[in-house]
């Protein structure tokens, strides 16, 4: 309906609506937080030290899932109440590697790494992991029920 503002007391970048539950996930990118803002009531809880970056932002059932910017690892905090992270490491060979957009949907959770080409399927129950080799840079990632759709940045020049 109305437009308001809501006053946050650290920067936001990346946003995720949970809908079940109606709270609005954000990140501070440089604090290494991220935080679960209730949107009837504006009480926020925010988790510290998530990762050292934490960039997008997936929300799957009872889980949200965050991408660390700085490194192979997807971390997974609960939607409701107050549990500790879970942090899933991505086995990638070639570093640098960060992970700057994940997607919930078609039964997993879905990051992108750019630098070791490659899509990862993450099981949301056992937390198994599995590449998928890309030609190019997969960038970003987005997925439904049943599909997923994956962005590629390809080389440029030759």
């Amino acid at each position: 309906g109305t437009p308001r503002r809501i006053s946050l007391h650290s920067h936001a970048g990346w946003l995720a609506w949970s809908g079940g539950y109606g709270d609005l996930w954000m990140n501070d990118f440089d604090g290494g937080t991220v935080s679960r803002m209730h949107a009837a009531t504006g009480v926020v809880k925010t988790f510290r030290s998530v990762a050292t970056n934490p960039a997008a932002l997936g929300v799957q059932g009872d889980a949200v899932w965050v991408g660390d910017w700085n490194a192979p690892q997807v971390v997974r905090l609960p939607a409701v109440g107050s549990g500790r992270p879970r942090h899933v490491s991505l086995p990638v060979k070639i570093r640098p590697a960060g992970v700057p957009t994940v997607a919930a949907g078609a039964g997993a959770i879905w990051a992108t790494v750019p630098d070791s080409h490659a899509l990862w399927r993450i099981d949301p129950k056992t937390y198994r992991v599995r590449r998928i080799a890309m030609p190019y840079f997969p960038w970003g990632v987005a997925a439904d029920d049943d599909e997923v759709w994956v962005t590629v940045r390809g080389k440029l020049g030759g």
